[in-house]
């Protein structure tokens, strides 16, 4: 398939920007653990803290003891995700562009999904905290608002802050019909995930998420979000099949640093 110059800038400016905005709409991970890049090596050795000692009072002239949590090293080795969308010269000749934004839009919702999916899956998995759900949110025995503050309850005991709530969209269903949630007007920067505020948690609502799990967390000390590389894109064209096409990439690996400082709920 030849291309003009024009057509093939085109093919490229329209799918990568779409790729982008929806990505990032979608990337609601990056809300849960604090992401950091990184530009070497193919792994990466992550501490994770066990809980801190009380200071101690200390005599005049005595020396001062050692106060650290004991610490558990792994080394995570980063992963690659990726996604291709394909374009026909009939879609070009026939100015499809509808059709090309549609599969930029697809695939950039699909990696973003992709990135939060691994990192609250990274949350429950290693979470130091683990509660049961009262009773199904919305139903006839549940107390969510005791239930949200026996969870932040938890974190604070371990001496962490929990500011952010990770839910399933119909469990915050059941949560926006309370009075004591506060709806988060959309706009600015804030994405179709972060949907409002209980009892000073910011939620999130993805499906990423089980109906039922429920994570609450301090997002300044949970995990990380360690990303070798962002998002990128690379052109293939296949003469043979008229097809041109670009591949995107990402490389990284999701870690918790304090364990602490997760609760994992459930109904079970």
């Amino acid at each position: 398939m030849t291309l003009t110059t024009a057509e093939a800038a085109l093919i490229a400016e329209v799918i990568y920007d779409e790729i982008v905005e929806h990505k990032e709409a979608e990337a609601v991970g990056r809300k849960i653990f604090v992401p950091v890049r990184r530009d070497s090596g193919d792994s990466v050795k992550v501490i994770k803290e066990g809980a801190w000692p009380a200071a101690v009072k200390v005599a005049e002239g005595a020396e001062v003891p050692v106060m650290q949590p004991t610490y558990t090293e792994e080394t995570k080795t980063y992963y690659k995700i990726g996604y291709r969308c394909q374009i026909t010269h009939e879609m070009i000749a026939d100015a499809r562009w509808d059709l090309v934004r549609r599969a930029a839009i697809k695939a950039g919702e699909q990696i973003g999904l992709k990135e939060t999916l691994d990192v609250i899956e990274e949350a429950k998995k290693n979470a130091g905290i683990h509660f049961r759900i009262t009773g199904a949110w919305g139903g006839a025995n549940a107390d969510e608002i005791g239930d949200i503050a026996d969870m932040i309850g938890l974190i604070r005991n371990a001496n962490y802050n929990p500011d952010i709530m990770v839910v399933n969209p119909k469990d915050y269903a059941a949560l926006a019909a309370l009075d004591e949630f506060v709806h988060k007007e959309k706009g600015g920067d804030v994405t179709k995930y972060e949907v409002g505020r209980i009892l000073n948690l910011d939620v999130i609502a993805t499906p990423q998420i089980s109906e039922g799990h429920v994570l609450v967390l301090d997002y300044d000390q949970a995990g990380v979000l360690f990303i070798r590389e962002d998002l990128r894109s690379e052109k293939y064209v296949e003469e043979v099949r008229d097809l041109e096409g670009q591949v995107f990439f990402e490389r990284y690996v999701p870690a918790v640093l304090a364990p602490s400082a997760i609760c994992f709920a459930s109904t079970y």
